[in-house]
């Protein structure tokens, strides 16, 4: 409609010049061939046209040159009228096919994020691919279909390594398969699937195999400050205590070969007096920096030091409570420092929505470990696979600064992040407005999905940006004859290219793209079953899903039971020691009745003395110790084969003799004790 309207004003102005140009040449040819001035000829340049051109070449041409300079001049000023206003307020348009070419939208999906296409889900129209950004933040609400539209086809196209949050497993159901006739390794790491076996995740894995001490104790430090949050204010000072006490426990147990969150756990929640519990911790740490932080927690007040641990419970740690999370996080069968040498997906499966907040501390743990692998060093030429970030429900992880720190330099180090919330309210409560509007910036690529929260579609409509329109008014005059007839004006003024209005009652298949630095984008989302690429893709997946195997599963837990038990062992043998070592220090007082006369002991009571003070002097290992060590040296993991019947059988009869020595040694602390 514009354009017929320009096309047709500027016709208009062309015809008035030319009507100016025919009455300035009218006038010069009677001047130069000395006419009636008075009495112009207004039929001489139609009437001797021909003539003058052969008998007067040189008026004709200057009557050629009025013609042309009029009709010239009254173009320039019908675009000047007719355009100048439309560009007056803004100049923000949807991208057309020509521009999305030149901004390398049309690139082969499979290295960057596919963020939409053009045309019906069903039709032939081209994928967008934002392989120019590496980095994109979706905005969608639930039941927006951001898994069917975003997450499931990029993660049957991408090309390389992959990482996910997987909230309720349907993605790895979906999409494992396929990726597994890529050529990539699958890992399901679920500790909370209670039907379904997991792989296992440590995250003091990297931080254990780190050779300097003092960077141990600053990683476990960064790990400590990322993973326990507290949203009261107040409480943060009280939470650098029970920061304290994780950073030292943390040490301690891997200087006892167990380098775990679930002894971390156990180390900090020890029943008993916590005072003399940490006060013997910094009796048997090597590390100075621990054993200080011991002896200053002994020291603490009973009221403070409750505060600190039920903060540092509350805050995180807890989770380490539950058995399942326990032995899940107890070692690592994967390591994200392989993913950019070789293929992999890693599969996060989380909770529904209402309980992924509980297992929010690991997935903060998880994704961490996994930025800073990435961010240990550059790739190399052995490294040639990029890694895809996917963090579903992003804000309802709680705070992850790595991730606002590093989106800025992670694909040099060849990760491609992508975020997805729900709303932009639920990021500025987390992380608020100015982090909030700078992850923004950084993501480079913003993905809208029929936005309904208010400010949500408030800010898209303010960042689509303004375009400027005519508006046209009439008013009608009322009379008879000539002062009867209409009058139209226009003006020109600004509007929002996508309302806020319009936002809200976008088509459910319309997806708005923003690109830093480029005019938004207006396209249609994708439907992995529907489309004519993904859908043959998704189809041709066949087998059983790459799951762990359950007897694989079932080894590991019973190598951890045995790791568990040998660690308490080793405590109870201890406590045996430090009793035997006290109780003869001690003559016992009796009744000299029970002596009898003359001071001659009972026989038990000889033998009991005899027996404590021979442990004394000679400080040898308990024979039930001895029995420890020897069952576990003989099922050692690594001297495991295979992950058959035997191995399983071989293990349940070993874990039977350490429980057996395990009630041994109960009894025989509890006989001591009575002592």
């Amino acid at each position: 409609m514009n354009r017929l309207r320009i096309l047709g004003g500027a016709l208009l102005f062309a015809l008035i010049g030319t009507g100016f140009a025919y009455v300035i040449a009218t006038g010069f040819l009677s001047f130069r061939y000395g006419l009636n001035g008075q009495y112009l000829d207004w039929t001489l340049i139609a009437r001797e046209n021909l003539a003058m051109r052969y008998k007067d070449p040189q008026a004709f041409q200057i009557i050629g040159l009025i013609w042309g300079g009029f009709i010239i001049l009254s173009l320039l000023f019908s675009a000047k009228v007719l355009t100048e206003s439309l560009t007056t307020f803004g100049r923000a348009h949807w991208q057309s096919r020509r521009e999305l070419k030149a901004n390398t939208f049309f690139q082969k999906p499979g290295r960057g994020f596919v963020v939409g296409k053009l045309g019906a889900p069903k039709g032939r129209g081209k994928f967008l691919c934002s392989a120019s950004f590496p980095h994109c933040l979706l905005v969608a609400p639930t039941g927006a279909g951001k898994g069917i539209s975003f997450v499931i086809p990029n993660l049957l196209l991408f090309q390389g390594s992959a990482v996910v949050l997987d909230v309720k497993g349907e993605n790895f159901e979906l999409t494992s398969r396929h990726r597994r006739s890529m050529g990539d390794r699958i890992w399901r790491f679920a500790p909370l699937d209670w039907d379904k076996p997991s792989h296992r995740y440590n995250p003091l894995d990297r931080i254990n195999a780190l050779p300097n001490p003092d960077q141990r104790q600053m990683e476990i430090r960064l790990l400590a400050e990322l993973f326990l949050q507290t949203e009261d204010d107040s409480a943060k000072g009280l939470l650098d205590g029970g920061i304290d006490l994780f950073v030292a426990c943390g040490i301690f147990a891997m200087e006892r070969g167990t380098p775990t969150l679930g002894e971390i756990y156990r180390l900090a929640s020890a029943g008993g007096d916590k005072q003399k519990q940490y006060l013997s911790y910094a009796d048997k740490v090597q590390s100075p920096a621990a054993r200080l932080m011991f002896e200053r927690l002994a020291s603490t007040n009973d009221k403070t030091l409750t505060s600190y641990l039920s903060l540092l419970m509350t805050s995180g740690l807890s989770l380490w409570s539950n058995p399942a999370i326990d032995r899940a996080t107890e070692t690592s069968d994967f390591s994200f420092h392989d993913f950019r040498r070789t293929p992999q997906t890693a599969y996060f499966v989380a909770p529904p929505h209402d309980k992924i907040r509980a297992v929010a501390p690991l997935v903060r743990l998880f994704f961490s470990d996994l930025l800073s692998s990435l961010h240990s060093h550059l790739p190399g030429a052995e490294e040639p696979w990029p890694v895809m970030i996917m963090l579903d429900e992003f804000d309802m992880l709680g705070r992850m600064p790595s991730v606002t720190d590093s989106i800025k330099t992670l694909r040099a180090y060849g990760g491609h992040l992508a975020i997805v919330t729900q709303t932009i309210p639920a990021l500025d409560k987390i992380y608020g407005e100015d982090t909030r509007l700078s992850l923004q910036g950084g993501a480079g690529v913003k993905i809208y999905l029929a936005p309904s929260e208010q400010r949500t579609k408030s800010e898209l409509s303010a960042a689509v940006g303004k375009t400027t329109h005519r508006v046209t008014s009439k008013s009608k005059t009322i009379g008879k004859g000539p002062f009867a007839g209409v009058n139209i004006s226009e003006r020109s003024e600004d509007r929002d290219l996508l309302t806020e209005d319009e936002a809200g009652r976008l088509h459910e298949d319309t997806v708005i793209i923003l690109a830093n630095g480029q005019h938004p984008i207006k396209a249609r989302r994708i439907k992995y079953f529907d489309d004519r690429v993904l859908k043959p893709i998704f189809l041709s997946q066949k087998g059983q899903l790459p799951a762990p195997d359950p007897k694989d599963a079932e080894i590991r837990d019973l190598h951890g039971n045995m790791v568990r038990a040998t660690a308490r062992i080793d405590d109870l043998s201890e406590r045996v020691q430090s009793l035997s070592q006290q109780r003869s220090r001690i003559r016992p007082v009796l009744p000299e009745g029970l002596l009898g006369h003359g001071s001659q002991k009972p026989d038990e009571v000889k033998q009991s003395e005899g027996a404590l003070v021979a442990a004394k002097e000679t400080r040898k290992e308990p024979p039930t110790l001895k029995r420890m060590r020897k069952v576990n040296m003989s099922i050692r993991q690594e001297d495991m084969i295979g992950s058959g019947d035997d191995n399983v059988r071989a293990l349940s009869r070993a874990t039977g003799e350490v429980d057996q020595i395990t009630a041994q040694n109960d009894n025989g602390r509890t006989m001591v004790a009575a002592e």
